[in-house]
C-alpha cells in the first residue's frame, strides 16, 4: 500500500488532455478501503483515483457506494477477482461486474483493466461517463443495460476485435456517440434495441460477416447512418423494426437464406434502387419496407402468402405493387 502523487495518464482520447492529479494504491481483493486509509485519504473525498493489484465485488461496492466525490478511475493495472456483495455486484475473474457503477453519474473518467473478458449487465448503467469509450481487446461480451442511457458519452466508441456478442436489452440505448459505428467482423450477436436512439452515428453501417442473431429494434432510430446495407449470409432472420428509421439512402442487399422479416424492419430509410426480396419469403408483415424509394419491377416469391397493412406504401416508383 502507498500513496504516491502522479500526472495523469496522457490519454487524449478518454481524457481530453486535462492534466489531473491522482492517489495511486495497491490493493488486494476485499481491501481497497484500508488501502485508500493507509495512504491517508478520505475516501468519501477522494475525486481521482488509481488502483493497482486485485479487487473483487466488495471494492466495487466501496468505489460506487462510498466514494462520494469520485469523478476518475484507472483500473488499467488491476486484475478483477471472482465474488458477489449481497446478490448485485457479481463477477467472475476478469469480469466488470454487475451494476458496479450504476448511477454513479459524477464518474466521467474511466480507463478499463487491460486484462478483461466481459462487461456485466447494469455495469454502468445510467453513469455519468463522458467523452470517448475504449473497450479493451480480450472482452468478448458485453450484457444487457452496461451503457444504457448515457448521455455525456459525446465522443467515439471502439469496439475490440475480440467481442462476439452484444446481449440482451438497451446494451448501448440512447448513447450519444459521434463517429462510425464499426462492427468487429467476428460478431455474432446483437441485442434486442443494442443501438436504438444512437443518433449520432454516421456513416455506411456495416453488419459482421459471422453474425447470426440480430435482436428487436436493434439499430431502431440511427438516423445518421447513410449509405447501402448488405444483410449477410449467416443472418437468416430480421426482426421487427431492426432497421427502422436509420435514415440511410443507399441500396439494400438481402439473399435468399433469408425465411423472415418482422414488422416496420427497414421503414423509412429511404432505401434506393431495385428490391429483390429472398425467393423463399412467405409473408411480408405491415409496413416492412414502408416509406422508401425504391424503383424498377417488383417481382414477388412464388410462394408468398401474405403481404401486410401498407408494407410498400410511399415506395412510389416500385412497379408491380398491388
Amino acid at each position: 500500500m502507498e500513496r504516491v502523487y502522479t500526472p495523469w495518464e496522457n490519454d487524449l482520447v478518454s481524457h481530453d488532455a486535462t492534466a489531473k492529479e491522482y492517489v495511486i494504491v495497491n490493493s488486494t481483493a476485499g481491501h481497497l478501503k484500508e488501502a485508500i486509509a493507509a495512504a491517508n485519504k478520505d475516501l468519501t473525498k477522494l475525486k481521482h483515483l488509481k488502483v493497482k493489484g486485485t479487487v473483487n465485488a466488495y471494492d466495487f461496492h466501496i468505489m460506487r457506494d462510498s466514494m462520494f466525490s469520485l469523478t476518475a478511475l484507472n483500473l488499467k493495472e488491476v486484475r478483477i477477482k471472482a465474488g458477489n456483495w449481497n446478490s448485485k455486484i457479481m463477477c467472475e475473474d476478469d469480469e466488470m461486474p454487475t451494476q458496479c457503477f450504476e448511477y454513479k453519474r459524477l464518474l466521467t473518467s474511466f480507463v478499463f483493466p487491460d486484462v478483461l473478458k466481459k462487461i456485466r449487465e447494469f455495469a454502468f448503467h445510467e453513469s455519468g461517463l463522458s467523452g470517448s469509450l475504449n473497450i479493451p481487446e480480450g472482452v468478448t461480451d458485453i450484457e444487457r443495460g452496461a451503457f444504457e442511457n448515457i448521455p455525456t458519452l459525446n465522443g467515439t466508441l471502439s469496439l475490440p476485435s475480440t467481442l462476439k456478442r452484444i446481449t440482451g436489452v438497451n446494451t448501448f440505448l440512447n448513447a450519444r456517440f459521434v463517429c462510425e459505428l464499426k462492427l468487429p467482423d467476428g460478431l455474432e450477436e446483437i441485442g434486442e434495441q443494442c443501438f436504438m436512439g444512437c443518433s449520432s452515428f454516421y456513416g455506411e453501417l456495416k453488419l459482421p460477416s459471422r453474425l447470426q442473431k440480430l435482436g428487436v429494434s436493434a439499430f431502431n432510430g440511427c438516423n445518421g447512418l447513410s449509405g447501402n446495407l448488405v444483410i449477410p449470409q449467416t443472418l437468416t432472420y430480421i426482426p421487427n423494426g431492426a432497421f427502422k428509421g436509420c435514415g440511410l439512402g443507399g441500396n439494400l442487399q438481402l439473399h435468399d437464406g433469408i425465411g423472415s422479416i418482422g414488422t416496420s424492419a427497414f421503414a423509412n430509410n429511404g432505401f434506393k434502387g431495385e428490391l429483390v426480396l429472398p425467393k423463399d419469403l412467405r409473408a411480408i408483415p405491415d409496413e416492412c419496407f414502408y416509406n422508401n424509394d425504391f424503383s424498377g419491377e417488383l417481382k414477388l416469391p412464388k410462394n408468398l402468402a401474405s403481404i401486410g397493412r401498407i408494407a410498400f406504401a410511399n415506395n412510389w416508383r416500385l412497379m408491380g405493387v398491388l
